[in-house]
């Protein structure tokens, strides 16, 4: 609790004892839970100040801290846990937007696989029926369900969202016990599970996945359920269920995974408190933004070595964190000899970024050093297109065809290209042959059908654009009809498609003039009278008035 308190007081005013006290603590204790606690509520507050560590004296603790076996793991460890926290925020969206909206829409499915349609159900035999498993399957959820699993085995927060409305009790609203590690002999576990105290608070004790302060939500919830029903959920953890908990809790004790479990449960703990606490705007939320502890020069030489800069780095680049990541592939970029896939990473990030540019400039380093890679390839034409080069994004894309010549998209990015660089016959061809290769896709139809009208074959340019209006056409599939037809001299089915236009963009009648005269040049080309084009116009706007 002293721990937690110091930390509360760093995070509001700075005092370089508070950091050594943590410091002490974290050295002398012979308790990895103390230990890594006092670490962790060290490293959070020297960063929440990280702009007054200026001290030589703290420089000194810590150089001679470093003399210790640990104290370089454990610096890492707290760093991982403080990265993961980031992450939390994104499981919670997907929790809440994707598998509890899910498991929602299956609830009559279940009800009924269970029940057999007569309002009967054996519990017990769920896990036995095979069509549980496929309803999971065909649903998807099992497959966010293993997403879900992949990262609580990587460290991932994914039960914040579950208990996050479980700390409305009376219990939490008094500081301390957001911190209070949990036991059997808290007054408030005892009142809450009376006789069945051994029982089940043992089995929560013995959870390696809930923090602190999640076990005490869980057992304030358990104690408002009927004891009928958590007699039948208690059953439930026969010996084999509580053997297989010991045996993974166990596995837990080990040095390096007791210090790591200890670490992550806390800055749980902590995250909560700065999160869900009723009154958290009278603190400073350390988790408001990223954590980084690499901005702290005083831990330059526990952080910036290459397995742990490479460890940070993927973490950052494969949750969709480019500018972190970029950044740290940045200083591997220094310490490392080249190397085709940091730069293409480093490529990535900036692309990710908006900045083809600089990806560009990564992409080609990768190429030196790999030129046979398709990746590099696509990537490098794909960023010559964005910065308006078709030309030498042509010239990729014709490499990668020479590798892969049956590749549907390859073809279709060669016809964009040749369509840019208006040699539309030639894009047409490439059209032709992405339909071919790939004859369940619809993707090649509208460009088939677009330069086939500005190619002048409007019978294949007709042809095309009946099949795209079966596949959900938009309000710019409905203006090419339209062009279609007024090339054609049907000018009152083009009004027509133009109407239809209009009603698919919300009777946007101003987006759809600019579009009609943006496309003027060819209609020209395709026979359209100049003089017609505003008359069209006027008809449209008489008709819809």
């Amino acid at each position: 609790m002293l721990i937690s308190a110091v930390l509360l007081g760093l995070t509001h005013y700075y005092d370089e004892r508070r950091v050594m006290m943590l410091l002490d603590i974290y050295e002398k204790s012979q308790s990895v839970n103390l230990s890594m606690r006092a670490l962790c509520a060290a490293l959070l507050g020297m960063y929440m100040n990280r702009s007054r560590l200026w001290d030589r004296k703290l420089r000194q603790r810590i150089d001679a801290l470093r003399e210790l076996t640990s104290w370089s793991s454990d610096v890492k460890l707290v760093f991982l846990q403080f990265i993961r926290s980031r992450d939390t925020e994104r499981i919670n969206r997907k929790m809440q937007e994707e598998v509890f909206p899910e498991m929602l829409k299956l609830r009559p499915d279940i009800a009924r696989k269970i029940s057999g349609g007569n309002g009967l159900g054996d519990i017990a035999n769920l896990e036995e029926n095979p069509e549980w498993q496929e309803l999971l399957d065909k649903s998807g959820i099992a497959d966010k369900i293993k997403e879900l699993s992949k990262m609580q085995e990587d460290g991932g927060d994914v039960f914040m969202s579950t208990f996050a409305n479980l700390k409305s009790f009376p219990f939490f609203s008094d500081v301390v016990n957001w911190f209070m590690p949990f036991h059997l002999d808290n007054l408030t576990v005892k009142n809450a599970l009376g006789s069945e105290l051994s029982a089940i608070g043992n089995l929560v004790l013995s959870s390696p996945f809930l923090c602190n302060g999640d076990k005490y939500s869980f057992i304030l919830a358990l104690s408002s359920v009927p004891a009928m029903q958590r007699r039948m959920m208690l059953s439930q953890f026969d010996a084999q269920n509580l053997n297989e908990l010991e045996l993974r809790n166990a596995s837990l004790g080990l040095p390096s995974g007791e210090r790591d479990n200890v670490a992550n449960k806390y800055v749980q703990d902590l995250y909560r408190f700065f999160k869900l606490y009723r009154r958290k705007g009278d603190f400073n939320d350390p988790f408001s933004r990223p954590i980084n502890l690499l901005q702290l020069a005083v831990l330059a030489p526990d952080l910036t070595d290459v397995d742990t800069l490479s460890v940070v780095g993927e973490f950052y680049f494969k949750r969709g964190y480019y500018d972190d990541a970029y950044h740290v592939f940045e200083i591997l970029g220094e310490i490392l000899p080249p190397d085709s896939q940091l730069y293409q990473k480093m490529g990535y990030c900036c692309q990710k970024a908006k900045n083809p540019a600089k990806a560009l400039k990564y992409y080609e380093q990768a190429e030196l050093l790999n030129a046979d890679s398709l990746w590099t390839m696509r990537r490098l034409a794909a960023c010559y297109k964005l910065m308006g080069n078709p030309a030498k994004a042509l010239e990729y894309f014709k490499r990668i065809e020479a590798k892969k010549s049956d590749d549907p998209g390859v073809a279709l990015n060669i016809g964009h290209c040749l369509l840019e660089l208006d040699r539309p016959e030639e894009a047409l061809n490439y059209y032709f042959k992405a339909d071919f290769i790939d004859e369940k896709s619809t993707r090649a139809w509208r460009p088939l059908a677009w330069c086939a009208f500005i190619s002048g074959d409007m019978a294949q340019s007709e042809e095309y654009y009946n099949k795209v209006l079966t596949d959900n056409p938009s309000s710019g599939d409905y203006l090419n009809m339209g062009h279609l037809n007024l090339a054609k001299g049907d000018i009152r089915e083009a009004i027509n498609f133009y109407n239809l236009a209009i009603d698919a963009n919300n009777g946007d009648v101003e987006s759809f003039i600019n579009n009609y005269n943006a496309d003027r040049n060819h209609l020209l080309k395709a026979g359209v009278e100049g003089s017609l084009l505003p008359l069209v116009v006027d008809a449209i706007l008489y008709s819809r008035d």
